[in-house]
């Protein structure tokens, strides 16, 4: 007879192997095509499987994002309370390197190199459904760093803030996606080995891009 202990790590299994195969299949296919037949067959496991864990594949999808951002978004907030709560006007490096660096760290301590094609592919082309729940798991970010970023950019119109708040996330979402290509463009002069060192590029790039004149 199978033990609990086993049982249940087992199922833990199951559930692991589903949401990393979910997660596959999305950044390859787009989460329509992505479907629970293709998915249970990656990961191995009963097409019951996906009901008993999440549910349905609407479940399967929201865990699929739910378990990268839940972590990579708490150190982000993190990141920025250390940084508003030093003396003085808020530190625009600061701040740019607390929306940069946590999932660059999570992801590669997670060692998950499917997530960021899998949000490049959602955000080029989102649903209805995952506009909304995107927004749903971005929208306490998205509401602290701008205000942030409009204090660090006093001389900014705020529409400018917004839009290289925009242009941040969508570099740093196509260097994590398909940051791999780097190394074919430049005939491995560059490539994506060193995450931490990829991190600080993008923090450099970015927060010059930030501190950039105003277009008027």
């Amino acid at each position: 007879m199978t033990t609990p202990s086993i049982a249940g790590s087992e199922s833990h299994g199951t559930r692991r192997q589903l949401l990393d195969a979910a997660e596959q299949l999305i950044g390859e296919q787009g989460v329509d095509r992505a479907t629970v037949r293709s998915i249970t067959d990656l990961a191995a496991a009963n097409l019951a499987a996906v009901s008993y864990h999440f549910g349905s594949k609407d479940g399967l999808v929201r865990e699929v994002f739910a378990r990268r951002l839940r972590p990579i978004n708490r150190q982000r907030l993190e990141m920025l309370d250390q940084c508003l709560a030093q003396p003085g006007p808020p530190d625009l490096e600061g701040i740019v390197r607390a929306m940069v660096i946590p999932p660059f760290r999570v992801l590669s301590a997670d060692q998950a190199p499917n997530f960021g094609r899998c949000m490049v592919r959602v955000l080029s082309d989102p649903s209805q459904e995952m506009r909304e729940l995107l927004m749903e798991m971005f929208q306490e970010v998205i509401e602290r760093f701008s205000g942030a970023l409009i204090q660090a950019l006093p001389e900014q119109d705020p529409a400018e803030v917004f839009w290289r708040f925009h242009f941040m996330v969508g570099t740093m979402a196509h260097t994590l996606g398909m940051g791999h290509l780097v190394e074919e463009y430049s005939g491995g002069v560059s490539h994506m080995r060193d995450l931490d060192s990829v991190s600080e590029r993008l923090v450099r790039f970015v927060t010059a891009g930030m501190a950039a004149e105003g277009t008027g």
